[in-house]
């Protein structure tokens, strides 16, 4: 009850603030607003704990989002450096499944084929198969992106 109270003194700290009420009549209206908005944002101000879980997946995937655009970048730079010295020696190699959940291995898969010099040829149910195109994106395929759902 305590939090909701809290709550409550924000919102009619913020109503007063804004709409500069003075007269009994806009506090009032202003207590009622406050009261109805602090019970039906409860649900959003305090979560459950199952909708916390919900929170720490979506906080995870904005983390993997972020080191994916950083990992792009310098993937972009290191493969614009062996085109223009000539260094592309194309191979095939095969990694093992990251993980025993379909929708993080379609993501790792889909950050590999993002990177410039790399695609992911065939995936099967325990490894994949993926084309690179230098001996130095051989060592580190894949390894990135595992590390970056663990960061």
């Amino acid at each position: 009850m305590k939090r909701y109270f809290v709550v409550f003194l924000i919102l009619i700290g913020c109503w007063i603030m804004f709409t500069g009420a003075t007269s009994p009549d806009e506090l009032v209206v202003g207590v009622g607003a406050s009261i109805a908005v602090t019970f039906m944002s409860a649900r959003f101000t305090f979560p459950r704990k199952e909708e916390l879980k919900v929170l720490q997946g979506v906080v995870a995937f904005i983390r993997y989002s972020v080191r994916l655009v950083l990992e792009e970048i310098k993937a972009h730079a290191r493969m614009t450096l062996i085109i223009l010295r000539g260094e592309e020696k194309e191979s095939f190699i095969k990694i093992k499944r990251p993980t025993h959940h379909e929708l993080v291995n379609l993501l790792v898969y889909n950050g590999i084929t993002l990177t410039p010099g790399t695609i992911v040829v065939r995936c099967d149910d325990d490894s994949a198969i993926v084309h690179v195109a230098s001996p130095e994106l051989k060592k580190q395929v894949g390894k990135k992106y595992v590390d970056a759902l663990r960061w």
